[in-house]
């Protein structure tokens, strides 16, 4: 990820080195001189404006604006159309900024987290899992994404739970990221839907082993519970596929008015069709033998 106050990284070696000319420089910088920015993107002086005012032009992520001509010697002229954020994403040009007084706004961490998560995965298990995701062209500019994610907030002002960057909810199986696939969703909705692969091991969704028995377990409103011990896995996945069903009626019941319409009503109506959508084979119910090995 780049320094959140810029779009170019840093440091770099060829920091305001100076790769071609056609004239002798006057102050180290002239009309038709391209200079190398610390982010690997070329500019280009088309006007010296004053003595400290310079347009110019850049070569790669094509962009004019007008630079203080010290900043082209140091190598940290900011170009924002150029992708500084995991190969894809650049700041644009409006009035949504990455960061305030060094601190990243909470707009441009869910932006940055997102194209991180498809782009540039930190992890095996994060690469497993968004394996096939990408983010829609329109998204890679900060200004576009903020200003869709900035309206949805301002419907609703402050609330007393975190919001949820979500692609799939509105389609199931969905795999880009986009504005006219996602939705934001309160987080206890969202974590409804939470796999955890690692923990389960090769078992179906909702069930640990434990001992000779296995366990089913649920999570609603962000809390784990029990539903007891039972002899095969195909016990304890109907224990906590009815569990689950009554845990999302609930849960959307409690956060109807802040979920789209279409969803709501999907959700309320939640049931082994919606499972199979979701989940796929993860909805499958084993055979009374499976998992007796």
């Amino acid at each position: 990820m780049p320094d959140i106050d810029d779009t170019c990284q840093h440091p770099s070696d060829t920091r305001g080195k100076k790769i071609m000319t056609t004239l002798k420089l006057k102050g180290g910088i002239e009309v038709g001189a391209v200079f190398q920015m610390n982010c690997g993107d070329n500019l280009m002086v088309t006007e010296i404006i004053s003595a400290n005012k310079v347009r110019v032009l850049f070569l790669n992520a094509v962009h004019e604006d007008i630079v203080e001509a010290v900043e082209i010697r140091r190598g940290s002229v900011k170009n924002p159309l150029f992708p500084s954020f995991s190969g894809h994403g650049f700041i644009g040009v409006g009035p949504y900024c990455i960061s305030k007084s060094g601190i990243v706004s909470k707009t441009a961490s869910i932006w940055i987290a997102m194209l991180q998560r498809v782009y540039t995965p930190m992890n095996e298990n994060q690469k497993r899992q968004y394996a096939g995701t990408s983010v829609d062209a329109a998204w890679y500019n900060f200004q576009a994404f903020a200003n869709w994610y900035e309206t949805r907030l301002n419907r609703f002002g402050l609330v007393d739970f975190r919001w949820d960057l979500d692609k799939d909810f509105l389609v199931p199986g969905n795999r880009v990221y986009g504005p006219d696939t996602c939705c934001l969703i309160p987080h206890p909705v969202n974590v409804l839907f939470t796999d955890s692969a690692v923990a389960r091991g090769r078992l179906p969704l909702g069930v640990r082993k434990e001992g000779k028995r296995y366990r089913a377990r649920v999570g609603e409103d962000s809390k784990s519970r029990n539903l007891g011990t039972f002899d095969t896995v195909r016990e304890s996945q109907i224990a906590y596929w009815n569990a689950k069903f009554d845990a999302i009626r609930n849960t959307t019941i409690r956060y109807w008015n802040y979920l789209p319409e279409a969803l709501a009503m999907r959700l309320i109506q939640f049931s082994w069709a919606d499972a199979f959508a979701y989940y796929g084979d993860d909805a499958r119910l084993w055979s009374d033998n499976e998992g007796s090995n």
